[in-house]
């Protein structure tokens, strides 16, 4: 049995748990190292234990590099083998790598307290997997994927609108929608979780002046079926149809309406989607613009 299992892969990692390893080892602190192979060629790897002075470590699982995923899943596996047989108190991962993320989710099936160096750091980005790791690592799971980032735009006929308007409105409104619930899947489908995101009315139909906008709310849409239908018995997915959301950036780009939707009416149609009374519900596009 050991104190303390490290965790590390990659070259800023061996570089900033260098102290608290030499750290150990003046205390005769019993500690062990997994090294998952995340990094592996000698300018990224080896040269930094012997410049740093650090032991070899106990478990090379050579993972090297893979899709996030297959690289995360097969580091897991070996990470969870080398923390049967060290039994550790605190397994020590550092930052927001995918080692980190299969530290901590070993960690977690082992019953061991993780300790995560630079914990609580965020972007603010999940269409980053960076961002998403950390979540995990610092949280232990993801319960549910709300994708909520949209902007407007509009006023052109196709011919008139600017490429970099279209390609900005796919940006924000699909593109961050499918990465971050590209990201997030694996995570949701253990626990079992929702996807719900931000569609809109006007994407059951085309309409003047505003058809990239349609066109990228109708794939938001089209995506939430995709993946209830992909996941079928592990994770929910639906979207809500709001009409014009009375935000300021709204006001600011339309006259309001007192036909506008209040952002909290649509949250709690949205929490609800997520709750185990909408259990039965995935696929679903449901309009949350009342009378309107």
């Amino acid at each position: 049995m050991t104190d303390v299992a490290f965790v590390l892969g990659t070259r800023p990692e061996i570089i900033k748990l260098a102290p608290v390893i030499r750290a150990c080892q003046r205390s005769d602190v019993a500690f062990s190292m997994i090294h998952t192979g995340q990094h592996y060629s000698d300018s990224l790897d080896s040269v930094f234990f012997d410049q740093l002075e650090l032991p070899t470590p106990d478990y090379d699982l050579g993972v090297g590099s893979s899709s996030h995923g297959r690289q995360t899943g097969e580091m897991l596996i070996g990470v969870e083998r080398c923390l049967t047989e060290t039994d550790p108190d605190v397994v020590l991962v550092q930052g927001d790598t995918n080692s980190v993320l299969a530290g901590a989710l070993a960690a977690s099936k082992a019953d061991a307290a993780l300790g995560h160096v630079e914990a609580g750091l965020r972007s603010g980005d999940r269409s980053m997997p960076e961002e998403i790791n950390r979540i995990v690592a610092d949280h232990g799971r993801i319960d549910h994927l709300l994708n909520i980032a949209g902007t407007w735009r509009g006023g052109d006929p196709v011919e008139e609108t600017e490429v970099d308007q279209f390609d900005m409105l796919f940006d924000v409104n699909l593109t961050t929608m499918f990465l971050a619930s590209k990201h997030a899947l694996p995570h949701l489908q253990d626990a079992e979780a929702a996807v719900v995101s931000v569609s809109a009315r006007s994407a059951l139909e085309g309409g003047a002046g505003d058809g990239v906008y349609r066109s990228t709310k109708a794939g938001v849409r089209i995506m939430t079926e995709t993946i209830a239908e992909e996941n079928l018995g592990t994770v929910r997915a639906n979207c809500v149809l709001p009409s014009v959301l009375d935000t300021p950036m709204n006001r600011d780009m339309m006259t309001p309406s007192d036909e506008w939707v209040e952002p909290a009416e649509v949250a709690e149609v949205m929490q609800f989607l997520c709750s185990d009374a909408a259990a039965v519900t995935s696929g679903a596009a449901v309009p949350v613009y009342g009378e309107a």
